[in-house]
């Protein structure tokens, strides 16, 4: 039996496509075997939303086409498609149009997105490389914004959505296979077209084993009634919200391009905790943005601290060759981002910890996803995570009362 190998950087929307090309080898008679081992086939599903990780997919296709045949897709692959053709090993080279024939080596690899439509990768649920109880299902792909930090239009291309037929039959054939858990994710879910996305919410949500249902990152500018009443009368939409804010100051909003100001944002984020007054909320930021000032710096960090975020995904402004904001003036010192960066971490941080003492004394449902020598981990409705004692599988659902906190996890005992 032929192996083959998968390693995946970046977005779930990756993680997603991997599990879609791995679930295709095993229907064509492959095993799927971990990275590190001997395989007839090395496959990098490559990122290139940062410097960092646009580094970190070159050294991962250099490593693997050192051991065997190698195939590299994503974002990397379409920004740099003839640097890691030059790489002795590397056999086929896709972006992410016709990604899956390219993968499969059925087709010819594509880097024009003209006239391309959305690439129908369905999951059965016959592999739990991501998650053997969460499952994610992507919705769209491409980003119709033309955010001055951002390269991800270059690489992914403009918006494209499913269908929502599609949609709901994966949805139903992975709560068939057991993934009571469906995260609705994509590069900008925001950008889905195809239908209302509250009516995704509703028509997903009321799909037989669907227990919780979650959205990925979504843009601010989306957030309307409508949408926050499909949520609030899902049944299982679960109270967690994750925002693309990127600032709390409207200058340097305006500088990133970005479809909303200060105050705008805030309207949206007060209409989440009159609707959903549960709802936890987490944020991405992203400090030392060119020409930030120390004070526009400061006034990030107290909208956070303000907003009660339960988690700020925060990192240094990373320039990208292609983008406006790279060759803008007044670009701030890399030492610069990485203490105001520190400086909003450590804010966030204690931000978080207050929020998670509040749960202490409290009874939270948690969904098991793993269970490692009779201490199992899971997450709660609104994704907290915590762990706790007894004998549970993935995919269990337990009633615990917390106890305490510890490093940002909840510590509980299975009632």
């Amino acid at each position: 039996m032929k192996k083959v190998a998968f390693y995946t950087l970046g977005c779930r929307v990756n993680q997603y496509e991997t599990n879609g090309f791995a679930e295709e080898y095993i229907k064509n008679g492959w095993q799927v075997c971990g990275f590190d081992e001997d395989c007839d086939l090395y496959v990098v599903n490559t990122c290139a939303v940062t410097a960092e990780s646009a580094r970190k997919s070159g050294q991962m296709i250099r490593r693997a086409a050192k051991r065997g045949d190698t195939v590299a897709v994503g974002c990397y692959s379409q920004l740099c498609p003839e640097k890691i053709k030059a790489i002795p090993g590397v056999i086929r080279v896709g972006g992410n149009v016709n990604k899956k024939a390219v993968v499969m080596n059925t087709g010819e690899p594509v880097f024009c997105f003209d006239g391309c439509g959305y690439e129908n990768i369905c999951l059965e649920g016959k592999t739990d490389l991501f998650s053997s109880c969460r499952a994610y299902v992507k919705i769209q792909d491409g980003c119709p914004n033309k955010c001055t930090y951002c390269i991800i239009p270059t690489a992914r291309g403009p918006a494209r959505s499913r269908d929502l037929v599609d949609i709901i039959h994966e949805c139903r054939n992975l709560a068939a296979a057991g993934y009571s858990e469906i995260v609705l994710t994509g590069i900008e879910v925001s950008a889905y077209n195809r239908v209302p996305l509250g009516d995704v919410i509703k028509q997903v949500s009321a799909i037989e084993g669907v227990k919780r249902l979650r959205l990925g990152s979504l843009t601010p500018t989306c957030i309307d009634r409508p949408l926050l009443e499909a949520m609030r009368d899902s049944g299982v939409f679960c109270a967690h919200l994750h925002l693309s804010v990127q600032s709390g100051c409207t200058r340097i909003l305006n500088l990133m391009h970005r479809k909303y100001n200060k105050e705008q944002l805030q309207q949206r984020i007060d209409l989440i905790r009159e609707i959903l007054p549960q709802a936890t909320l987490s944020a991405d930021i992203i400090t030392g943005f060119p020409t930030e000032t120390e004070e526009e710096a400061e006034e990030t960090l107290q909208f956070c601290v303000n907003n009660r975020f339960m988690h700020v995904h925060s990192f240094p402004y990373s320039e990208r060759p292609g983008t406006l904001a790279a060759e803008m003036k007044g670009q701030v010192e890399k030492k610069i981002r990485a203490e105001r960066n520190e400086k909003l971490i450590s804010a966030a941080n204690a931000v978080r910890e207050q929020l998670l003492d509040l749960r202490v004394g409290t009874k939270q449902t948690i969904l098991t996803e793993k269970n490692v020598q009779g201490i199992c981990t899971g997450h709660t409705e609104d994704f907290i995570e915590c762990s706790f004692k007894g004998d549970f599988r993935a995919g269990d659902y337990v009633l615990v009362n917390i106890t305490s906190q510890e490093n940002g996890i909840l510590k509980g005992e299975a009632i």
